[in-house]
């Protein structure tokens, strides 16, 4: 009984898990996802996250914009802080959903300066306002994750990566090692997506490639 893909995700880790001997029948889609279990977590899209105002962080961004690494998609945030919030939320996970199918990776950012925000040069953006954002993104990647598996996720900004984690019912990320001494490697613990790697990243840590290797890690490495 399937509504969504991840639905057939949890049937089939409960078939492959159980120490009983169980017979599936009657869904072609369960079939296929029975024998592609097997192929690496790296073959599989990563999804990058970048809220980051910081001038670090934009450059590492347009690094992988450049290099045609990632499938890009910026937020407007006029849109989704308004009443077509929920329009916006769509047209973001359809346009991500339509690059995961030609097995990209996938790139969610919000403008890269303040004035796209309709903020006035010199004027800080609340608290307030930032968590909303990461709210807001949360949201996106936990719609997205009901249809689409992923080899992982990169977040950038300590309040996005937060708001991620709790949208996914997430209770914290274990460290398994480190890309870098300033950018952690994890596993997302508790909720759906259990022991889904994440690598977390400072707005303002990291040379102009480190998402650049980190989206490379998460690719080639099971």
């Amino acid at each position: 009984d399937a509504c969504s893909q991840h639905d057939l995700w949890v049937i089939r880790d409960v078939i492959l898990k159980n120490p009983l001997k169980i017979l599936p029948v009657g869904s072609a889609a369960l079939f296929q996802e029975l024998f592609t279990f097997g192929y690496g977590a790296g073959e599989a899209p990563c999804m990058v996250i970048c809220g980051s105002l910081n001038h670090q962080s934009r450059i590492q961004i347009q690094k992988l914009v450049d290099l045609s690494i990632v499938g890009n998609i910026q937020i407007d945030l006029d849109r989704a802080l308004s009443e077509q919030r929920e329009s916006e939320i769509d047209r973001v996970v359809q346009l991500a959903t339509g690059f995961y199918k030609e097995k990209r990776n996938l790139l969610i950012q919000t403008p890269g300066t303040p004035f796209s925000l309709n903020i006035k040069s010199g004027v800080s953006i609340t608290d307030s306002l930032s968590s909303s954002i990461g709210q807001l993104i949360g949201i996106m990647v936990a719609r997205l994750l009901k249809n689409i598996r992923i080899s992982g996720l990169i977040l950038t900004g300590g309040s996005i990566a937060a708001e991620v984690i709790d949208q996914l019912d997430g209770k914290g990320i274990i460290l398994v090692k480190g890309l870098s001494p300033v950018v952690p490697i994890g596993r997302l613990t508790g909720g759906p997506y259990d022991g889904l790697r994440v690598i977390t990243k400072g707005g303002g840590v990291g040379d102009k490639d480190i998402l650049v290797r980190s989206v490379k890690y998460l690719r080639n490495n099971h």
